[in-house]
């Protein structure tokens, strides 16, 4: 297929019509994951879950850019959902450059470059300032570092508690004999759990809604996601993706949430940290909180692992990395660099609060 057989579109969400709709996700189901973890599967993202996230962001306008034929066909998608950060404390405009497909036919030949460049030509003449953002993996990252983008030093890590480790071994024989020892571990960690999670101040309630909480967010960290009720209510509650959603409270007054998503790795459950946020006069208590959770309302014998994405840079580090202990991979964060805000971001010494929530990740 020649170039001239194809074109690159970059355009508003709103703009796309019901057939091309359907056109792109029957495209991009085509590249259900292959992996053994279902957590960011493209199974999963059916046309309700792209209405959702590209035609009602609380923060406005997404945008979408496709490679067609010339027959309209989709053969190429990238999209870019409107975010909103806080950086010391005032809103930055944001956009998070999603998962891009595109047809094996055209995959190095140069036109994932051609994408990128053209979507954020068409984003700099109406943000000329914005902080666009990726969780880029191997495959993509060279790509984006030659149209425009750099890694940053946000300090992510992909941290697991394991339940159930005899899962990543290879031999029958021995993936039998471990999964005989196997309860005995969980009942140690179970013991270990209720110890340290000991606090009758302590409570929580599984909601479905965010309607306690405060319409405006106010961030505890130099950078982080703008966690307007608007925001949450879009990102967990309208999002066809199931997440159970636990308000915390001290005594009788709430002082934040957590939120889990389940998923499958090889077929057993697995359970992600999804979101987090605990009032800043309280934050010592994350430890508790955490493990309470998952010690009263989660069967911990039915997971092979809980897992989540933690800045090293943020005051949940401390607590949240000693219950996740195992430093499974780092997270790379990349940015455009001619887009971003003037004089950039300080990351070297900012508090950051990143988890998988904030990106398209889980």
């Amino acid at each position: 297929m020649e170039y001239k057989d194809i074109r690159i579109i970059t355009e508003e969400a709103k703009n796309i019509k019901k057939f091309e709709w359907e056109d792109i996700v029957n495209f991009i189901k085509k590249f259900d994951s292959i992996s053994d973890s279902s957590h960011n599967s493209a199974k999963n993202h059916d046309l309700e879950y792209f209405k959702i996230k590209l035609l009602k962001s609380p923060y406005g306008s997404c945008y979408i850019t496709r490679v067609v034929n010339n027959e309209g066909k989709c053969m190429g998608f990238q999209s870019l959902t409107k975010k909103s950060f806080f950086y010391l404390g005032k809103k930055i405009d944001s956009f998070e450059l999603g998962d891009v497909y595109l047809e094996s036919i055209l995959q190095g030949r140069s036109i994932y470059l051609k994408m990128i460049k053209d979507s954020m030509d068409f984003l700099k003449k109406i943000f000329p300032k914005s902080f666009v953002y990726a969780t880029a993996n191997k495959f993509s990252q060279p790509w984006l570092i030659r149209g425009g983008f750099k890694l940053t030093d946000f300090g992510l890590n992909f941290r697991i508690l394991p339940i159930k480790p005899f899962l990543v071994l290879k031999s029958k024989l021995l993936i039998f004999v471990f999964s005989l020892l196997n309860p005995l571990y969980v009942l140690l960690l179970k013991v270990f759990l209720y110890f340290f999670s000991f606090n009758n101040k302590i409570s929580f309630d599984l909601i479905d809604n965010f309607n306690e909480f405060p319409q405006d967010y106010k961030p505890i960290h130099d950078i982080e996601m703008n966690r307007s009720k608007e925001y949450l209510q879009w990102r967990f509650i309208q999002n066809p993706l199931k997440y159970e959603i636990f308000k915390i409270k001290y005594i009788d007054n709430a002082i934040g949430y957590i939120i889990f998503k389940k998923a499958l790795y090889k077929k057993t459950p697995t359970l992600f940290l999804a979101d987090i946020s605990i009032n800043k006069d309280y934050i010592h208590y994350t430890q508790k909180i955490f493990l309470k959770i998952l010690f009263k309302h989660y069967n911990l014998s039915k997971y092979a692992f809980i897992a989540s994405c933690l800045s090293n840079k943020s005051y949940y580090w401390k607590s949240l990395s000693q219950c996740l202990p195992i430093n499974f991979s780092k997270i790379p964060f990349i940015i455009h660099e001619n887009l971003a805000p003037e004089s950039s971001f300080n990351y070297e010494k900012a508090k950051i609060h990143f988890v998988f929530g904030d990106g398209d990740n889980i």
